[in-house]
């Protein structure tokens, strides 16, 4: 009978190897500390809107959504970069804001879908469908379509 092992997470595993996929987990593993460190730094309503992109060779770099808080990041960078050298990067010689206006690394929960909110009274598709009633056929159909969007109220 085959010999049944425990299984294993996946950090214990990445920790264990050695090569290209370790070391990514490793840049990952620290660039998520650098952000929660920089979440306590800056307070929630900033760290919403920003990250820590990249570190290297004493140049931390922190990328946000817009310049209104590139500018409030800029403000802040004495004592962000104190605050890193005094807990978590003694080496830290200088700290970069970039504006990435994208939005791509917010938080998956920050993004919200967009809906569909077109609706109609039901006064209004009436008379909608009394003037399509009258109509040529080409406006007539997209005169319905239009009216049906009070259906979907």
């Amino acid at each position: 009978m085959p010999k049944r092992h425990t299984p294993e997470t996946l950090s214990n595993l990445l920790s264990k190897s050695s090569g290209n996929l370790a070391s990514i987990a490793q840049r990952s593993q620290q660039l998520n500390t650098l952000n929660t460190f920089l979440a306590k730094t800056v307070g929630d309503t900033i760290a919403q809107n920003c990250r820590v992109s990249n570190y290297d060779r004493g140049v931390l770099t922190i990328e946000t959504a817009n310049s209104a808080f590139a500018t409030r990041l800029n403000f802040m960078l004495a004592d962000i970069l104190s605050n890193f050298r005094q807990n978590v990067l003694p080496e830290l010689a200088n700290i970069t804001v970039k504006v990435v206006p994208n939005n791509k690394f917010l938080r998956q929960e920050q993004k919200k879908e967009a809906v569909n909110n077109n609706r109609i009274s039901a006064k209004a598709a009436e008379y909608i469908l009394e003037v399509a009633s009258n109509a040529p056929d080409g406006l007539k159909r997209r005169l319905e379509r239009l009216a049906a969007l009070q259906k979907k109220g």
